[in-house]
């Protein structure tokens, strides 16, 4: 920490002072050597702004799957931030290149990250039944930690339909006040890594839990249940593929491997597939471990559509909210920095509202809740 303290400070001065010769270099300067040394000053400001308009035609154009332009394409939007550092320079004279590149670094800036979704929110119809699911990683700390955190939320009856991941989830079966509310559940192992459980209102019809293959070192996480709401057949999935391996050491700068997590959503694909092509009702929920910015996403929601960018509002974040012990700490406080958690759903399931509820709770999630609007197979 005091290495990156120290790191922090020398930048700091540096670009104080650079900024200082480009405010007051003409004074201080004879007028022939300031001639020659502004160009070189402001040609140097332009490396990072033009280094990044050629990275976002590079992520546009070939999206990596893994290593370090994987990572940068995942938080591109942050790499947008020391562009407010550097437009100081453009204040000054002689910097007109400069200006227009951080004109064009803004227009990319809001075509690829401004979203425009929740201007307009989906009516329902009347008539129509719907259903509110809520989607919740729990991760972090004991057993106890997770009881205190989730017994008031699900006590609330916070949705129709719950999907709890990396949840120690035996509890539930004990408790009387959250069984009544939710009668109807299916599960997938119990710990803290891989436990998965769908909590319903709703009667469950059947469930199951699809043999994984072509995976690496992890069990498959999803289950897939067919739930009858207000008499109307709906196939549900809660999945949980693993996050992708970060190594710091092995490669230049950053590893970062998606095979184990990109075999798990392609054997997800082999049980959502069929439903969607069956034209039933279909709803997809969990922590996927990946974002909108990479290339697997794109076969995760084939066919689907995702509530948030259809009626929710807001870039929808939803990790890292929090790290360390699982119990609510300001000192253990992130800023959300990507959305990982997600709400898809086939075409005749129409979302109307999505939100994100990063009350900090002891969880590194923000909890996802969305409703839908079901419409029945013709």
């Amino acid at each position: 920490m005091e290495r990156i303290v120290a790191a922090a400070q020398i930048l700091v001065v540096g670009y104080l002072a650079l900024l200082g010769v480009m405010a007051g270099g003409a004074r201080l300067m004879p007028a022939r050597v300031w001639r020659i040394a502004r160009p070189s000053i402001s040609g140097v400001v332009l490396i990072y702004p033009a280094a990044l308009l050629a990275l976002m035609v590079g992520q546009v154009g070939w999206p990596q799957e893994s290593g370090l332009l994987a990572v940068l394409q995942i938080f591109a939007p942050y790499l947008f931030a020391p562009l407010l550092l550097i437009a100081p320079f453009g204040l000054f004279r002689g910097t007109r290149l400069l200006r227009g590149v951080l004109a064009i670094c803004a227009l990319v800036f809001a075509v690829r990250f401004m979203s425009i979704s929740g201007l307009t929110s989906p009516q329902p119809t009347p008539g129509l039944p719907q259903l509110t699911v809520l989607s919740w990683n729990l991760g972090l700390g004991s057993e106890q930690a997770q009881i205190d955190r989730a017994r008031p939320v699900l006590s609330a009856r916070p949705a129709d339909v719950v999907v709890l991941a990396e949840a120690y989830w035996r509890w539930i079966e004990n408790d009387p006040a959250i069984t009544a509310l939710y009668p109807y559940r299916t599960a997938l192992y119990w710990n803290a890594e891989t436990g998965l459980i769908i909590l319903s209102a709703h009667s469950i019809l059947q469930h199951d839990v699809p043999a994984q293959q072509n995976t690496l070192t992890d069990r498959g996480r999803q289950i897939v249940a067919r739930l009858a709401v207000h008499g109307q057949p709906l196939n549900f999935i809660a999945a949980h593929p693993p996050s992708p391996a970060v190594n710091f050491g092995a490669c230049p700068l950053i590893c970062y491997d998606v095979a184990d997590r990109n075999a798990q959503i392609d054997q997800l694909r082999t049980a959502i597939n069929p439903l969607l092509r069956s034209g039933d009702p279909l709803i997809v929920a969990g922590d996927f471990n990946t974002t909108s910015r990479e290339p697997q996403y794109q076969n995760l929601i084939a066919g689907m559509q995702e509530a948030h960018h259809e009626a929710g509002a807001g870039p929808g974040r939803s990790w890292p909210l929090a790290y360390g012990t699982g119990v609510p700490d300001p000192m253990q406080r992130f800023f959300p920095l990507i959305r990982i958690d997600h709400l898809f759903s086939s075409p005749r399931v129409i979302p109307l509202q999505s939100q994100v509820d990063c009350t900090p709770s002891g969880s590194d999630h923000c909890a996802v809740w969305g409703r839908f609007e079901i419409h029945p197979t013709p």
